[in-house]
């Protein structure tokens, strides 16, 4: 999927090329490196689930406007390092969700069966 650099125009292309540059002027010591975005970005999806695995447990309820708020936060947590990352490595975020929906599409779409 290599591509040139003016096919990078759609809106989570800029995003990304966005969150990279605010990863670099934040910290400016870890935003290239792929491992520690990529440690970071494992870390943000941990707290998610831990409030999802309280959510389910009954510990906390969706419903309530704190703990709506708090899985907010932590999925925008996600996107943003998810979006840093593509930024670093150059990941055209529109072209390679298109691609991997059309695989999903056919190993998993309507004229698959229900494994």
């Amino acid at each position: 999927m290599a591509e040139a650099e003016q096919d990078h125009d759609g809106p989570l292309w800029k995003l990304s090329q966005q969150a990279h540059e605010d990863s670099t002027r934040w910290f400016p010591n870890y935003a290239g490196d792929l491992v520690h975005m990529t440690l970071a970005l494992c870390g943000e999806a941990g707290e998610l689930a831990n409030l999802v695995k309280k959510i389910q447990r009954g510990d906390l309820d969706i419903k309530d406007a704190e703990t709506r708020y708090k899985v907010m936060m932590e999925t925008t947590d996600v996107q943003t390092y998810v979006l840093a990352i593509a930024g670093l490595i150059g990941l055209d975020l529109d072209k390679s969700v298109q691609h991997i929906r059309g695989q999903n599409e056919a190993r998993f779409g309507k004229d698959k069966k229900d494994a």
